[in-house]
């Protein structure tokens, strides 16, 4: 197999991993997604001759902090456990820190993906939610959680990769993709938490962004993190993929 890597895909690459995932899909009666838009580093496989025979593994990350990546990968039902996902990941990791940690996002119901996941030793740490956010349906929540008056008074330009909106007791951070936002690292400074600050913070960021460049926010949280999850739902997130997130610390 010849093992390929790229920033960028090209249409007839993401409609040849596309047509991957759906024969992953279809085998392991999962609804998974590959991150064409958020990967930030594609590793895929095909046997020496171009989208010829398509392509028959494919792996995506994605930066989600320092020295740490999410991961997404599928490899063709008829190809497994024959090293191909060991091949890639040797071969992300070539490009990526010398050492950090991969976050896999799966649905622990596909058995192939388990005993991948447990010959690499790795830490099953919570089920995800992923949420998405559409403007239309973030102005229909505002109305009904009242003003989204907060001390944010501007948001930087959304034409750079990430963006760090800060106020005095708190911060959060915006990636921006050319499809959609992504939204992470949601704070309030402990002494302040439980005064619905989360909350103005969230909504002011939002309804800045939407106003300067509407396009949909997605985001990752806990399922155990009750608190958070009942924020994003009031804000108007819903849920679109619940997954079991395992950790995979490296050295090279």
């Amino acid at each position: 197999m010849n093992t390929i890597i790229h920033t960028v895909l090209t249409p007839a690459q993401r409609a040849a991993i596309q047509s991957l995932v759906a024969a992953c899909s279809a085998h392991d009666h999962t609804n998974l997604s590959f991150p064409f838009d958020d990967g930030e580093l594609f590793v895929f496989s095909d046997k020496g001759n171009g989208l010829a025979d398509g392509i028959l593994s494919a792996a995506a990350f994605s930066l989600c902090g320092a020295d740490s990546w999410d991961c997404s990968a599928f490899t063709h039902p008829s190809l497994r456990n024959q090293g191909a996902f060991s091949a890639l990941l040797e071969a992300g990791l070539s490009k990526l820190s010398r050492e950090g940690s991969i976050f896999f996002y799966a649905d622990p119901s596909c058995q192939d993906t388990m005993a991948a996941l447990s010959a690499l030793h790795t830490e099953h740490l919570a089920d995800e939610h992923m949420m998405e956010l559409a403007p239309g349906d973030f102005f229909k929540a505002a109305d009904r959680i009242g003003s989204t008056e907060c001390t944010v008074s501007e948001i930087p330009d959304s034409a750079v990769n990430t963006l760090h909106i800060t106020v005095p007791d708190g911060e959060v951070f915006i990636n921006c993709h050319t499809a959609h936002y992504y939204l992470y690292g949601l704070q309030i400074a402990p002494d302040r938490r439980g005064q619905g600050l989360g909350k103005l913070l969230l909504t002011q960021t939002l309804s800045r962004l939407f106003l300067q460049n509407p396009k949909p926010v997605r985001l990752q949280v806990s399922g155990d993190n009750t608190s958070a999850l009942s924020l994003y739902k009031k804000t108007g997130f819903r849920i679109t993929e619940t997954l079991s997130c395992y950790l995979f610390s490296y050295n090279r």
